[in-house]
């Protein structure tokens, strides 16, 4: 075979699998960026919710929906799991247990997104004001 088809065959190889490459790099971003956004508009309706403040409910429930939604399609079996369990226990940040349920739904998220620890005092801390939830 003719050494310059070779190489011409060559190049054409490496260009469309560098194409390939970007392309599943593009995607892969694209996804995690529609993910975070899920996940952000999720929480945002959920302490929306919990706030006493009906006027913003109606819009909140929105959110909560179209992020639902979102979730079923780029969360994790675990992450959903965790979520209805917030959801039967009625998803309320203001109560004991809606803390304690939201807890491992932020975790689920955190941890899809970063892949470092925070002690559980802390994040209790951060999300609730408090070192505990007893």
């Amino acid at each position: 075979m003719n050494p310059a088809l070779l190489a011409f065959a060559g190049v054409v190889l490496g260009a469309f699998l560098q194409y390939i490459l970007q392309l599943r790099k593009e995607r892969t971003t694209q996804k995690q960026t529609l993910k975070i956004k899920a996940y952000t508009d999720y929480l945002q309706a959920a302490a929306v919710l919990s706030n006493k403040d009906v006027a913003k409910h109606v819009e909140a429930r929105t959110l909560l929906t179209d992020a639902r939604l979102r979730l079923l399609i780029y969360g994790s079996s675990k992450l959903i799991e965790h979520i209805a369990i917030f959801d039967r226990t009625g998803a309320n940040l203001n109560t004991m247990e809606g803390m304690k349920t939201f807890l491992p739904v932020i975790t689920l998220m955190r941890d899809d997104n970063i892949k470092d620890v925070i002690k559980k005092e802390d994040m209790i801390r951060v999300l609730f004001g408090r070192d505990t939830l007893d």
